[in-house]
């Protein structure tokens, strides 16, 4: 568990400022929001952000272990 979580902050440190944003906001802040709380607030429509948030998801899966999730199906 402790290889696989260096693995996950590696990896989130790898993606952009905001995808990390993005990613930490859906998946690991303690407050949680629905999804369009978070689109509204950030003053996007509903298609950019959860476009936003499948670019944020692949770009932490080509980083993490040198897009090991990627070749897992």
């Amino acid at each position: 568990a402790a290889k696989q979580l260096i693995g996950i902050e590696r990896a989130f440190n790898c993606v952009s400022a905001d995808s990390r944003r993005r990613l930490y906001q859906k998946y690991i802040a303690e407050e949680k929001k629905y999804d369009y709380e978070y689109y509204i607030d950030d003053n996007i429509s509903k298609d950019t952000y959860y476009r936003e948030t499948g670019y944020a998801q692949l770009e932490f899966a080509e980083a993490y272990r040198g897009g090991e999730l990627l070749s897992k199906q």
